[in-house]
């Protein structure tokens, strides 16, 4: 099961204030117990050190290099010391790399299957046991949390580690210094489940875009439901050149979404096609995100019924010949309604597994 949640963009969401810049340490240790500098000892993020930290920067070597590799792993242990004596909290994570399976053709047009490094071995330097970035928190040591977690982020983005010192880093405008790219992002150690259920419990426009809606997913029993159709807003990337030019391409991109309206049509053509499955009699919900909607059928309390492969048989996509080529390909199941103005749906290639989330 996979859930599609970017973390950059989910933090983007939440709000990333940049505050004054002001010695982090002092202000951090009001809330961190004494921590231990064994420079003998690894120190590896885990669960309790809390759902919110600050990735401050990710290291790699060449894989064929074993020296470089060594040298990687080293001076991220250099840097969490550094830090740890400056009263910062701070933690390695080791990100493995992942191959990726996608279908190609070779240059005689046959096809093949090729795999893709989606992610590369990193080892990663994360800082901070924030129980909250959102300094609206009404809890007040939340708040606490949050405000320092913002403070402590401005502080890193221009602090210059001396682990770092005899690196080949080159000062660009998008990036002036070596921990400039530092960001609030969730602790990796959480599930996908547990940091989706997050996501819904802190996005008070999520309640509200499926608040009192019929054949809403939020009135599904279950724990899982399979998703059949997605129907995306816009979307846009933005290359990080640096602070200005990324605020100015997102003011233009959100101005542009509130004059299409994109995520209002999305949200009605997922509910339109609820209404057809459901008039059809089949078990099917509605569920709206920030940036799309989706359309389930079913309920499952168990992530391994069998059921499961059933249901994404029937609606995942079929071995059918191409109209022009006459050859066999997959092809997403299309669903239709109406009669002189027909509205067609095209089904998700991969039907995905999802979890039912629950408001508190």
């Amino acid at each position: 099961m996979r859930i599609n949640l970017d973390r950059c963009v989910l933090l983007a969401c939440f709000g990333l204030l940049m505050l004054a810049s002001r010695d982090a340490s002092a202000q951090l240790m009001k809330v961190s117990k004494k921590l231990e500098t064994d420079s003998a000892k690894s120190y590896v993020v885990t669960k309790k050190c809390g759902p919110w930290m600050i990735m401050v920067t990710s290291l790699r070597g060449n894989p064929n290099d074993p020296e470089s590799v060594t040298n990687a792993q080293k001076a991220a242990h250099e840097l969490v010391m550094e830090l740890r004596k400056k009263g910062i909290p701070a933690w390695t994570h080791e990100q493995k790399g992942e191959l990726e399976e996608i279908a190609s053709y070779d240059r005689n047009g046959k096809s093949v299957t090729r795999f893709v490094a989606s992610q590369r071995n990193r080892i990663c330097v994360l800082a901070g046991e924030y129980s909250s970035i959102d300094t609206d928190e009404k809890d007040a040591t939340k708040a606490k949390h949050a405000k320092i977690a913002q403070e402590t982020l401005a502080w890193m983005q221009k602090y210059h580690p001396k682990a770092l010192a005899n690196g080949n880093f080159k000062p660009t405008p998008g990036r002036p210094g070596p921990l400039s790219r530092a960001f609030l992002t969730l602790n990796p150690m959480f599930t996908e489940d547990e940091i989706a259920q997050m996501a819904y419990d802190k996005d008070p426009l999520l309640k509200q875009l499926n608040k009192g809606q019929n054949f809403n997913l939020l009135l599904n029993p279950a724990k899982y439901t399979l998703i059949v159709a997605t129907f995306q807003g816009s979307s846009k990337h933005v290359i990080a050149t640096g602070e200005k030019q990324e605020r100015d391409a997102t003011f233009k991109f959100d101005s542009m979404l509130e004059k299409n309206i994109s995520l209002d049509k999305a949200g009605q053509s997922a509910w339109t096609l609820v209404h057809l499955l459901r008039n059809q009699g089949h078990e099917a919900f509605v569920f709206h995100e920030r940036f799309r909607s989706v359309v389930t059928v079913g309920g499952f309390n168990d992530s391994n019924d069998p059921r499961i492969a059933k249901f994404v048989e029937q609606w995942g996509p079929k071995i059918k010949p191409d109209p022009k080529t006459r050859q066999d390909v997959l092809t997403p199941e299309i669903l239709q309604i109406g009669g002189n103005n027909p509205q067609m749906f095209v089904l998700d290639l991969a039907p995905e597994l999802m979890k039912v989330p629950k408001f508190k």
